[in-house]
């Protein structure tokens, strides 16, 4: 293949990555809004209710990024987009079982109960820790898939986010306006789960064309033996 052709076909792979991250914004933002709805008859419907059900799902998405940065130091490019799409074939699974899981356990369980705000968090964070993390390992592992030279790790990283971002706005505004009016919550979560799905089948496809290299060792600059010659006295 001619260099022109590799550069052609590393940015078709780009592409279909970023498609990949928009899709995935999508399904995240919509099971966000969807589990939220649907939390609502275990936490109640005030203010510090919601607080806590964000708050918990934030913290599990910024536990999934610090174990995706840890794990793609150490992986191959290759590596790092099969388990990225692992995670969401796992996200689309829990999203079907979600109702279940949210319904049964949390709600039907804790009716009568009386629980404070700090248990309810942990049990709200326990609950959606699994999910809300493999969705935080997503940015780490396809920068690390993504990334051929360090210096466009910047761009790419922005990049991704960008699209990733603008597919969660699309993904609230329709499990908002029109998916849960319309179809339920369950079947919302269905659809958010067949996002998931496909999005992992695609890149657990396109897996096989990354490179299978270990990463490469950090450079650590060493500090230069300073000569008698550039010596100055005051």
């Amino acid at each position: 293949m001619t260099r022109a052709g590799e550069t052609r076909y590393r940015r078709l792979l780009v592409a279909g990555m970023m498609f990949v991250a928009f899709a995935t914004g999508i399904a995240a933002l919509l099971y966000q809004v969807i589990w939220q709805r649907m939390l609502v008859l275990y936490t109640g419907s005030d203010v510090q209710s919601a607080s806590l059900i964000i708050s918990a799902y934030l913290a599990g998405l910024g536990v999934g990024s610090w174990a995706g940065l840890r794990f793609a130091d150490r992986c191959s490019a290759r590596r790092a987009v099969q388990v990225y799409g692992l995670a969401n074939c796992f996200i689309a699974l829990f999203a079907v079982l979600s109702p279940w899981l949210l319904h049964h356990v949390f709600y039907l369980r804790s009716l009568g109960m009386d629980h404070g705000l700090l248990w309810m968090w942990l049990e709200i964070f326990v609950a959606l820790v699994v999910p809300t993390a493999l969705m935080g390992i997503s940015l780490p592992l396809l920068s690390r898939g993504l990334a051929a030279r360090p210096d466009a790790i910047p761009s790419l990283v922005s990049a991704l986010n960008g699209f990733n971002t603008l597919g969660a706005a699309l993904g609230c505004l329709a499990a908002a306006w029109w998916l849960a009016p319309a179809v339920g919550f369950e079947r919302s979560l269905q659809y958010g789960a067949c996002i998931s799905l496909v999005s992992g089948v695609l890149v657990l496809a396109l897996a096989q064309l990354f490179s299978d290299a270990p990463p490469a060792p950090a450079i650590v600059a060493q500090p230069q033996p300073v000569q008698a010659g550039d010596r100055r006295t005051r």
